[in-house]
Protein backbone atom coordinates (compact mmCIF):
# COMPACT_ATOMS: atom_id res chain seq x y z
CA UNK A 1 0.00 0.00 0.00
CA UNK A 2 1.41 3.47 -1.39
CA UNK A 3 -0.39 6.45 0.12
CA UNK A 4 -1.15 9.10 -2.99
CA UNK A 5 -0.14 12.75 -0.88
CA UNK A 6 -1.50 14.80 -3.66
CA UNK A 7 -3.22 14.75 -6.83
CA UNK A 8 -2.95 17.31 -9.87
CA UNK A 9 -6.18 17.30 -12.30
CA UNK A 10 -6.40 18.67 -15.63
CA UNK A 11 -9.49 18.95 -17.14
CA UNK A 12 -10.72 18.86 -20.78
CA UNK A 13 -13.54 19.59 -23.23
CA UNK A 14 -16.06 17.35 -25.36
CA UNK A 15 -13.67 15.44 -27.65
CA UNK A 16 -14.16 12.49 -30.04
CA UNK A 17 -11.64 9.91 -30.95
CA UNK A 18 -10.86 7.58 -33.08
CA UNK A 19 -9.11 4.07 -32.40
CA UNK A 20 -5.78 5.14 -33.93
CA UNK A 21 -5.95 7.73 -31.41
CA UNK A 22 -6.41 5.24 -28.74
CA UNK A 23 -3.34 3.10 -30.20
CA UNK A 24 -1.06 6.47 -29.77
CA UNK A 25 -2.69 6.70 -26.29
CA UNK A 26 -2.09 3.18 -25.48
CA UNK A 27 1.47 3.38 -26.99
CA UNK A 28 3.13 6.76 -24.82
CA UNK A 29 1.60 4.85 -21.55
CA UNK A 30 3.93 2.03 -22.72
CA UNK A 31 6.84 4.18 -21.35
CA UNK A 32 5.22 4.03 -18.28
CA UNK A 33 7.42 1.62 -15.81
CA UNK A 34 4.40 0.13 -14.21
CA UNK A 35 1.28 -2.05 -15.90
CA UNK A 36 -1.59 0.02 -17.66
CA UNK A 37 -5.42 -0.88 -16.49
CA UNK A 38 -7.59 -0.14 -19.77
CA UNK A 39 -10.77 0.37 -19.64
CA UNK A 40 -13.42 0.88 -23.01
CA UNK A 41 -16.80 0.64 -22.81
CA UNK A 42 -17.90 -1.92 -20.00
CA UNK A 43 -15.11 -3.91 -20.59
CA UNK A 44 -11.58 -4.45 -19.35
CA UNK A 45 -9.05 -5.19 -21.65
CA UNK A 46 -6.40 -7.82 -20.61
CA UNK A 47 -4.75 -7.27 -24.26
CA UNK A 48 -4.34 -4.49 -26.42
CA UNK A 49 -5.14 -6.96 -29.11
CA UNK A 50 -8.57 -7.74 -28.03
CA UNK A 51 -9.57 -4.27 -29.40
CA UNK A 52 -9.13 -5.92 -32.93
CA UNK A 53 -12.29 -7.61 -32.33
CA UNK A 54 -14.08 -4.90 -30.01
CA UNK A 55 -18.05 -6.18 -29.83
CA UNK A 56 -18.98 -2.08 -30.21
CA UNK A 57 -18.95 -0.12 -32.90
CA UNK A 58 -18.42 3.01 -30.52
CA UNK A 59 -17.83 3.80 -26.80
CA UNK A 60 -18.61 6.63 -23.78
CA UNK A 61 -16.15 5.29 -21.47
CA UNK A 62 -12.59 5.49 -21.47
CA UNK A 63 -9.79 5.01 -18.82
CA UNK A 64 -6.27 4.65 -18.79
CA UNK A 65 -4.39 4.19 -15.66
CA UNK A 66 -0.96 3.42 -14.60
CA UNK A 67 0.30 3.64 -11.01
CA UNK A 68 4.17 4.48 -9.24
CA UNK A 69 4.39 7.25 -10.21
CA UNK A 70 -0.02 7.39 -10.68
CA UNK A 71 -1.15 8.81 -13.69
CA UNK A 72 -5.03 8.48 -14.98
CA UNK A 73 -6.66 9.39 -18.24
CA UNK A 74 -10.43 9.53 -17.72
CA UNK A 75 -12.67 10.28 -20.50
CA UNK A 76 -16.69 9.78 -20.14
CA UNK A 77 -19.94 11.17 -21.17
CA UNK A 78 -19.95 13.65 -18.15
CA UNK A 79 -16.25 14.40 -17.28
CA UNK A 80 -12.76 14.53 -19.27
CA UNK A 81 -10.04 14.43 -17.25
CA UNK A 82 -6.21 13.16 -16.89
CA UNK A 83 -4.90 12.94 -12.89
CA UNK A 84 -1.16 12.86 -11.98
CA UNK A 85 0.21 11.81 -8.54
CA UNK A 86 1.85 15.34 -8.62
CA UNK A 87 2.02 18.24 -10.95
CA UNK A 88 6.12 18.64 -10.31
CA UNK A 89 7.04 14.87 -11.37
CA UNK A 90 8.55 15.84 -14.67
CA UNK A 91 8.12 11.92 -16.78
CA UNK A 92 4.17 12.46 -15.64
CA UNK A 93 4.15 15.78 -17.12
CA UNK A 94 5.99 14.98 -20.44
CA UNK A 95 3.21 11.82 -20.60
CA UNK A 96 0.74 14.31 -19.88
CA UNK A 97 1.68 16.87 -22.98
CA UNK A 98 2.03 14.02 -25.63
CA UNK A 99 -1.31 12.52 -24.42
CA UNK A 100 -2.62 16.22 -25.11
CA UNK A 101 -1.29 16.64 -28.24
CA UNK A 102 -3.44 13.88 -29.44
CA UNK A 103 -6.61 13.92 -27.66
CA UNK A 104 -7.54 18.19 -28.09
CA UNK A 105 -7.04 17.54 -31.90
CA UNK A 106 -10.37 15.90 -31.16
CA UNK A 107 -12.01 18.86 -29.33
CA UNK A 108 -16.07 19.19 -30.18
CA UNK A 109 -16.58 22.19 -32.02
CA UNK A 110 -18.40 24.04 -28.79
CA UNK A 111 -15.59 23.82 -27.21
CA UNK A 112 -13.63 26.44 -29.55
CA UNK A 113 -16.71 28.94 -28.89
CA UNK A 114 -15.60 32.07 -26.61
CA UNK A 115 -18.48 32.15 -23.46
CA UNK A 116 -17.36 35.14 -22.42
CA UNK A 117 -17.56 37.34 -25.98
CA UNK A 118 -20.91 35.55 -27.08
CA UNK A 119 -23.00 36.51 -24.01
CA UNK A 120 -21.58 40.15 -24.33
CA UNK A 121 -22.22 40.09 -27.92
CA UNK A 122 -26.32 38.28 -27.24
CA UNK A 123 -27.02 41.17 -24.79
CA UNK A 124 -25.64 44.02 -26.76
CA UNK A 125 -27.68 42.82 -29.68
CA UNK A 126 -30.60 42.32 -27.51
CA UNK A 127 -30.58 46.13 -25.84
CA UNK A 128 -30.11 47.42 -29.29
CA UNK A 129 -32.90 45.60 -31.07
CA UNK A 130 -35.43 46.03 -27.62
CA UNK A 131 -34.74 49.54 -28.15
CA UNK A 132 -34.90 49.95 -31.84
CA UNK A 133 -38.97 48.36 -31.08
CA UNK A 134 -39.46 50.67 -28.45
CA UNK A 135 -38.38 53.74 -30.47
CA UNK A 136 -39.40 52.87 -34.14
CA UNK A 137 -43.39 50.79 -33.08
CA UNK A 138 -46.46 51.67 -31.87
CA UNK A 139 -47.48 50.42 -28.59
CA UNK A 140 -50.21 47.46 -29.43
CA UNK A 141 -50.32 43.69 -29.88
CA UNK A 142 -47.32 44.00 -32.73
CA UNK A 143 -44.87 46.38 -30.60
CA UNK A 144 -46.13 43.31 -27.37
CA UNK A 145 -44.82 39.92 -29.69
CA UNK A 146 -41.77 42.06 -31.70
CA UNK A 147 -40.41 43.29 -28.04
CA UNK A 148 -40.95 39.54 -26.52
CA UNK A 149 -39.28 38.06 -29.66
CA UNK A 150 -36.01 40.56 -29.43
CA UNK A 151 -35.90 38.86 -25.84
CA UNK A 152 -36.77 35.58 -26.33
CA UNK A 153 -35.00 34.44 -29.95
CA UNK A 154 -30.71 36.01 -28.22
CA UNK A 155 -31.34 34.18 -25.28
CA UNK A 156 -32.95 30.88 -26.59
CA UNK A 157 -29.62 31.06 -28.55
CA UNK A 158 -27.63 31.76 -25.11
CA UNK A 159 -29.04 29.50 -23.06
CA UNK A 160 -28.28 26.88 -25.83
CA UNK A 161 -24.53 27.76 -25.84
CA UNK A 162 -24.01 27.93 -22.65
CA UNK A 163 -25.21 24.13 -22.66
CA UNK A 164 -23.10 23.56 -25.18
CA UNK A 165 -20.01 24.96 -23.36
CA UNK A 166 -21.03 22.99 -19.94
CA UNK A 167 -21.03 19.70 -22.24
CA UNK A 168 -17.85 17.58 -21.68
CA UNK A 169 -19.70 14.69 -23.56
CA UNK A 170 -16.47 12.02 -25.20
CA UNK A 171 -16.87 9.75 -27.65
CA UNK A 172 -15.04 7.01 -29.61
CA UNK A 173 -15.38 5.45 -32.71
CA UNK A 174 -13.58 1.95 -33.10
CA UNK A 175 -12.42 2.27 -36.55
CA UNK A 176 -9.12 4.67 -38.16
CA UNK A 177 -10.08 8.12 -39.16
CA UNK A 178 -7.94 8.57 -42.42
CA UNK A 179 -7.73 12.34 -42.07
CA UNK A 180 -4.01 13.39 -42.02
CA UNK A 181 -2.85 14.59 -38.79
CA UNK A 182 -2.96 18.47 -39.49
CA UNK A 183 -4.95 20.66 -37.12
CA UNK A 184 -6.63 22.88 -39.37
CA UNK A 185 -7.99 19.60 -41.59
CA UNK A 186 -8.83 17.97 -39.08
CA UNK A 187 -10.72 20.60 -37.22
CA UNK A 188 -12.15 22.22 -40.38
CA UNK A 189 -15.34 21.55 -39.75
CA UNK A 190 -15.07 22.55 -36.11
CA UNK A 191 -13.56 25.57 -36.30
CA UNK A 192 -16.02 27.20 -38.95
CA UNK A 193 -19.19 25.72 -37.20
CA UNK A 194 -17.28 27.76 -34.19
CA UNK A 195 -16.91 30.77 -36.42
CA UNK A 196 -20.55 30.49 -36.94
CA UNK A 197 -21.87 30.28 -33.36
CA UNK A 198 -19.44 33.47 -32.17
CA UNK A 199 -20.10 35.44 -35.37
CA UNK A 200 -23.03 35.10 -37.40
CA UNK A 201 -25.56 34.07 -35.24
CA UNK A 202 -26.47 37.22 -33.93
CA UNK A 203 -27.33 38.28 -38.03
CA UNK A 204 -29.54 35.21 -37.95
CA UNK A 205 -31.25 35.92 -35.25
CA UNK A 206 -31.51 40.06 -36.41
CA UNK A 207 -33.20 38.36 -39.97
CA UNK A 208 -35.24 36.58 -38.22
CA UNK A 209 -35.95 39.11 -36.05
CA UNK A 210 -36.50 41.50 -39.13
CA UNK A 211 -38.89 38.88 -41.45
CA UNK A 212 -40.78 38.23 -38.15
CA UNK A 213 -41.66 42.44 -37.63
CA UNK A 214 -42.49 42.45 -41.83
CA UNK A 215 -44.76 39.06 -41.32
CA UNK A 216 -46.05 41.26 -38.14
CA UNK A 217 -47.40 44.52 -40.53
CA UNK A 218 -49.41 42.41 -42.63
CA UNK A 219 -51.34 41.29 -39.73
CA UNK A 220 -51.46 44.76 -37.54
CA UNK A 221 -51.76 47.91 -39.97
Amino acid sequence: MREIKSIYYKYYPGLILYIDDLWQIINIFKDHPKKTELVLGKYIIDDVNELKNFPDKKANFLTLTADSPYIKLYLSKSNNFIALETEDNQFLRGLLVRIENIILRRRRFWSYLNPVFFSILILLFTIISMLYVIITIPFGTRFLITLFACWAIPTSFGYFMQYLEKNKSFEIYLYVNKDEPNFFKRNSSSLFLAFICNALIPIIVAIIIFFLNKILNLFFK
